[in-house]
């Protein structure tokens, strides 16, 4: 049960390309391209066998000659599947935009569509400038099918957490402000038992510092109910 619960919580379930060697070599191509042809076909091996999704778009490229310089077209999307972040922060838990992709995988045309674009460029802009210039392209319909299930994944393991019906003991206290309120809670909140063990005294909230004293004590997230998330410092977070 415990494996079956985390099974979309480990990184290498989360990331569009799991090889690391595969993700370093893709962004390599996006941002300085390869020396050759022989180069380019290392690439396209080593990234078909950690996301075959990835495959028809990297022969499309290939066939078309632009084996030495990503073209301009797909280097966005490109370097954002090469990326070691998590593919819901690319594509956010949004059943309203899973519904619309949904669609366009069945033929949907939303370029005939100014609200379908104007949603897709405000949540998922990377999609939107290649939809905008040549439609959905049979190539990328596997990307976006894996995206989708990416991005859904982790939100669909066991029950939704209810914090109105938490222990008197839970670390939740029953409050909703202990989690993002954009994301379904499936889980409690953490109870870091090991930090009442420590031997260090020290009970106030500070900083020590030693090689970089001058640094800020880090940053607070802060979240409304439309998902938005703004980073602030301590300095920042009245105005």
């Amino acid at each position: 049960m415990y494996d079956s619960f985390f099974a979309y919580t480990s990184h290498a379930s989360r990331v569009f390309i799991v090889g690391a060697h595969a993700r370093k070599l893709l962004r390599s191509y996006v941002h300085h391209g390869m020396s050759s042809a022989t180069e380019f076909e290392h690439l396209l091996d080593a990234v078909s066998q950690y996301q075959p999704a990835l495959t028809p778009l990297l022969q499309l490229i290939r066939d078309e000659g632009h084996t030495t310089e990503c073209p301009a077209l797909w280097k966005d999307l490109l370097e954002c599947l090469s990326s070691a972040s998590p593919v819901c922060g690319l594509l956010h838990f949004d059943p309203v935009l899973f519904e619309l992709l949904d669609k366009i995988l069945s033929g949907y045309d939303c370029s005939q569509s100014v609200e379908s674009l104007v949603y897709i460029q405000e949540h998922l802009p990377v999609l939107a400038s290649i939809v905008c210039k040549v439609g959905c392209p049979d190539v990328i319909k596997p990307i976006i099918k894996e995206l989708i299930i990416k991005a859904k994944s982790p939100y669909f393991q066991g029950k939704p957490h209810i914090t109105g019906m938490c222990d008197t003991d839970c670390k939740c206290d029953g409050q909703d402000l202990s989690f993002f309120p954009q994301w379904p809670k499936l889980a409690h909140r953490g109870s870091y038992v090991l930090d009442s063990k420590q031997a260090d005294s020290h009970q106030k909230c500070t900083k020590r510092g030693s090689s970089h004293p001058t640094l800020t004590p880090g940053l607070f997230v802060m979240s409304c109910t439309h998902g938005n998330t703004q980073a602030n410092m301590p300095s920042t977070m009245g105005s």
